[in-house]
């Protein structure tokens, strides 16, 4: 498309406007698209037909945040196909330069190579480090192979690039390795998160999520018709219409123009996806995912795990909770909290006579010689908790086994006549 080698003397040009690298600072903020005349002609065709959802704050006396959500959510103009596809265009050739331009950095691609290595190792999983469902078997089994052969051919060709001399050289290496990459579909979070010093990729990134921003914008009510279809009406309303902006952004990035297809038809199908997989959530305090919702898709984790700490850990997970402060059945003045025994806590009973047999046993020492009390202690635990054999006493006193042993029996002996002389 373009050439971005850094030894180039010729400057970077935009892929759509021909900006060069050189005027970076004048071109920081791109111009939002405007709408051709065919799209005003629509969205004033379809200005004249209010939507459903601008009724949701007509009962209120002023606008609440969903109000003004709503109202600024308006003044977005809407974009026609023939504006969709030139934006998506856009969107396409700015993200293809972007990766292109910070995989000719050495640095970029061992990132890359090291996110390869952890999802290998465990850490992240396969659909984290690859642009890929996570469902989606068959295309998974094909790209497995392809990712395991590209890697340590991307390891030679960066240590070659390392000691490269002529430029030439340089270009061809990092030719054969933006292709490996470009193989693999590595999502685009991991170029963003690369360490790339390069100014002009910055430009073009910035750019390129301008370019995000202008479209999801220009959709934003479509969320809002989405979320109020689905939960209209309802306090959830709002909260339904960020999963749904979440969503939306999901399709922005992974519209593809060249499928003849209307973004908002693409876009709903993710919105209404971000909403429903949230809806049964709402209300828990831990997420639970949503393959493992039904009983029988738990149960089958349980049977082909069996003693599996992960899978017992979500099966306690999908109950439900109950607020402590949530009124007793048949009678409101009695919180949840108030009938629950606390385990941490001993019973008061057993901790008067424990103390009162500690406060015994400690008066009865009293009447033991010096050496008799250590050996009793340590014995028994009665200062540290830790009971210890006659070994270990007789190590610290110095004596034999058997001596010990004798002055554990006289010790004893004197406790149990002082014991019941005070009883």
């Amino acid at each position: 498309m373009f050439d971005s080698t850094p030894n180039n003397s010729t400057p970077l040009n935009c892929p759509v406007c021909g900006t060069t690298a050189s005027d970076i600072g004048k071109h920081q903020e791109i111009t939002p698209l405007q709408p051709s005349p065919s799209d005003r002609v629509k969205s004033r065709a379809r200005g004249g037909q209010r939507d459903s959802i601008d009724e949701v704050d007509r009962n209120s006396g002023q606008l609440n945040d969903l109000g003004y959500y709503i109202r600024a959510a308006a003044r977005i103009p809407r974009l026609g196909l023939e504006t969709e596809i030139r934006l998506a265009k856009q969107i396409f050739r700015y993200r293809q330069a972007f990766h292109r331009m910070v995989l000719r950095d050495p640095n970029v691609v061992r990132y890359i190579i090291d996110q390869i290595h952890q999802w290998e190792s465990g850490p992240l999983r396969f659909d984290a480090v690859f642009e890929l469902a996570m469902n989606n078997t068959a295309v998974r089994k094909s790209l497995e192979p392809r990712v395991r052969a590209n890697v340590p051919t991307l390891q030679q060709l960066v240590a070659q690039l390392d000691t490269a001399e002529s430029s030439l050289e340089q270009r061809r290496l990092q030719n054969k390795i933006i292709r490996l990459i470009e193989e693999m579909s590595i999502r685009n979070r991991h170029f963003e998160n690369a360490p790339y010093a390069d100014p002009k990729a910055r430009w073009l990134l910035n750019t390129y999520r301008n370019l995000c921003s202008e479209m999801a914008s220009a959709n934003l009510r479509l969320v809002v018709s989405v979320a109020n279809k689905i939960c209209g009406g309802t306090p959830l309303l709002m909260d339904m219409i960020q999963e749904g902006s979440h969503g939306l952004m999901r399709a922005v990035i992974k519209f593809d123009y060249r499928r003849k297809i209307k973004f908002s038809t693409y876009a709903t199908l993710w919105i209404r996806q971000a909403i429903l997989s949230t809806l049964p959530n709402v209300n828990r305090n831990i997420r639970f995912p949503g393959h493992l919702r039904t009983h029988s898709a738990r149960q089958l984790l349980i049977e082909k795990e069996q003693g599996n700490y992960k899978a017992k850990s979500l099966i306690d997970a999908s109950k439900d909770t109950q607020s402590l402060d949530q009124p007793v059945e048949g009678d409101e003045t009695i919180a949840l909290a108030y009938m629950l025994k606390d385990h941490r806590k001993t019973n008061p009973h057993l901790l008067a006579e424990q103390r009162e047999a500690q406060q015994l046993v400690t008066s009865s020492l009293k009447a033991l010689s010096e050496r008799e009390r250590i050996v009793i202690s340590l014995r028994f635990g009665i200062d540290d908790g830790r009971d210890r054999s006659l070994i270990e006493i007789g190590r610290h006193l110095e004596l034999t086994r058997e001596r010990v042993r004798q002055i554990e029996k006289e010790a004893v002996q004197k406790l149990s006549i002082n014991i019941k002389g005070q009883i």
